[in-house]
């Protein structure tokens, strides 16, 4: 037990892409940055280095490499490395000791018990935090917007759930996760650029100069620059891309003639201009129409790009709106008519232009007839609060006088091992 309502904790929330830290009771993060380390490869007393700061990592540099810190599923995978990018970003950014501050951790809603307790052990034993608390993102997401129970839709950067949660806590067994994500569309908008013979050229590879209405770009030498290097930084190039123009029709693709859509004219930033017609539509489609629509259309444009469904996660899906009423479906009788009526729509991909009224002209043409659909959010429409609900659930519960008696405390872990965080934060 860790009491005491002035207790200072910090909200630790890492996804796949992002991470965001901040004090418990503030509406933003403090400090928002690449999920990501970068390792010096050059020979010399350097070798191995681990860099965590992310202007340093965006800083043009050769024998580097990037590495994700955690993998596609939201599970860290080198712990060692996750406690120095950890420890460097509260003790840089927050001047914090870490003896002193409970950490209150965001994870993927898929329960994992292996890894709960080895991150508990890493917390306790090698960062010595004095208390901690484990939260599932669609629970804190809920709490974000006030409430207890809800579907909370989170379609992020690999993957897309679909999570019931029954006052507070998230119902397992009927919660659906699909490897689709703002990674998928973006690499499909890339293959897109490539078929069309537009490349994507990182910064490090081109000098620009620019006189008056004149751009000049030269090519530069990219050797000593590594694979993981090139691609961290083009995947940041696509990301912006796909912010810009991306669009979700507001009706089915099958229904509508893509020549129609209204191109979009995008620079690059190696001063390349080019338009993008019906395709800024037919890759995001995948949300709601699944893959094989989508390569249907594909098909009759005469494209060569398919997109691939062999993951074993991707198959069977077919929209957002089908895996919400398929994990509702497999909750008691019950509740079922709570949860359509509170579904809440999170994650980057939800800001998509078009995306949350398309899912709300979309849910109620397959849910059933005699129960009330509402889809919400509870954002503004910005990047930050799109993707931020987990942190913001977590700095609202993190506050709360009521909460201070929940954290999992060193004395409990040492007492009772760290299975003990299974009870405590279930």
């Amino acid at each position: 037990m860790y009491a005491g309502d002035d207790v200072s904790s910090i909200v630790v929330d890492v996804g796949t892409h992002t991470t965001r830290l901040g004090y418990a009771g503030e509406d933003q993060p403090q400090h928002i940055s690449s999920s990501h380390v970068g390792v010096i490869v050059e020979e010399g007393d350097r070798n191995g280095e681990l860099v965590t700061d992310e202007s340093r990592i965006d800083y043009e540099r050769k024998h580097f490499e990037v590495e994700p810190i955690v993998n596609s599923d939201g599970f860290i995978t080198d712990f060692d490395k996750f406690q120095t990018y950890l420890e460097n970003k509260l003790t840089n950014n927050f001047q914090l000791d870490l003896t002193e501050s409970p950490l209150l951790f965001t994870e993927p809603n898929m329960h994992n018990k292996e890894h709960r307790l080895k991150l508990t052990e890493i917390l306790f034993e090698k960062c010595n935090v004095p208390c901690l608390f484990l939260g599932k993102n669609a629970v804190l997401s809920a709490f974000a917007s006030g409430k207890s129970t809800c579907l909370v839709l989170d379609s992020g950067h690999n993957s897309t759930y679909a999570a019931p949660v029954f006052e507070g806590y998230i119902l397992n067994g009927s919660t659906l996760r699909y490897r689709i994500g703002g990674s998928y569309v973006s690499n499909k908008l890339h293959e897109y650029l490539k078929s069309k013979g537009i490349p994507v050229n990182p910064g490090y590879a081109f000098n620009k100069v620019v006189d008056g209405e004149d751009i000049k770009v030269t090519p530069k030498s990219t050797e000593g620059f590594t694979d993981s290097y090139r691609d961290y930084h083009i995947h940041k190039i696509i990301k912006f891309f796909k912010q810009e123009c991306a669009l979700v029709s507001d009706i089915s693709i099958t229904d509508k003639k893509l020549e129609n859509i209204k191109p979009y004219e995008y620079e690059l930033p190696d001063g390349k201009k080019f338009e993008i017609g019906g395709e800024r539509c037919l890759y995001p489609e995948v949300f709601f129409a699944g893959v094989d629509i989508i390569n249907q259309e594909l098909e009759k444009a005469g494209s060569d790009a398919q997109m691939e469904d062999d993951d074993d996660h991707l198959k069977g899906f077919i929209g957002v709106q089908h895996a919400i009423t398929e994990s509702i479906n497999q909750t008691d009788l019950d509740i079922r008519k709570e949860l359509y009526s509170n579904i809440l729509a999170t994650g980057g991909n939800c800001m998509t232009q078009g995306f949350i009224s398309r899912l709300q002209k979309e849910l109620p043409e397959i849910a059933p007839q005699n129960l009330r659909v509402k889809v919400s959010s509870s954002h503004s429409g910005s990047v930050t609060e799109y993707c931020a609900s987990s942190f913001t659930g977590g700095s609202i519960l993190g506050s709360l006088g009521s909460f201070q008696q929940m954290w999992f405390s060193k004395q409990e872990y040492e007492e009772n091992g760290a299975i003990m965080v299974e009870r405590k934060c279930p």
